[in-house]
This record gives structure tokens, C-alpha cells and sequence, in this order.
């Protein structure tokens, strides 16, 4: 009965350890952004409009889904992991 007891608690973790990553990924698509700019973290875009994330959110990035001329992100669906309370970074 023990072992039966242990197995659906260990089954009942992953689940909740599955439903909490999923909380921290959020989406954005490329064309909901804003011009790029560039400090000394790197690159970064605001959102432009209420979608997955809220309006004024900081997506961080690397320069690979940037356009040729590196001023806005290229469209597409993106996902991003929440850095702090409105800011975000690109998944990999």
C-alpha cells in the first residue's frame, strides 16, 4: 500500500513541476514589438500591443532574429522567460 501511496505522490511532483515550467514561458510574436535598441546588456524591443505579454514588457535578445538592419525583430512567434516583473528574455 506504501509503495502505491509513494508512487502517485512522485506522480503528482512531476505534474506540478511540468504546469509550473509552462507558467514561466510566455510568447510573443515579432511583429507586436517596437523598434530595437541596444545598451549594455545587449538588444532589446518593448511590446507594442497587448497579445500574450502586456504593452511596454522588455523582450531581451541575441541579434539572430533581428532584421539585416538590426531595427526590429523579424515576425514569428517567439517564446520568452520571464526575468523579472516586466521584463523578459528569448528562449533558445
Amino acid at each position: 500500500m506504501r509503495q502505491l501511496d509513494i508512487k502517485k505522490k512522485k506522480r503528482m511532483e512531476a505534474i506540478k513541476a511540468k504546469n509550473t515550467s509552462k507558467k514561466k514561458d510566455k510568447k510573443f510574436i515579432g511583429e507586436n514589438t517596437g523598434e530595437v535598441n541596444k545598451d549594455d546588456k545587449g538588444y532589446y524591443s518593448l511590446i507594442s500591443e497587448d497579445s500574450f505579454m502586456n504593452k511596454g514588457d522588455t523582450i531581451r535578445t541575441d541579434p539572430s532574429i533581428l532584421t539585416k538592419d538590426k531595427s526590429y525583430i523579424k515576425g514569428g512567434d517567439y517564446k520568452a522567460i520571464k526575468t523579472g516583473s516586466k521584463s523578459y528574455k528569448r528562449k533558445k
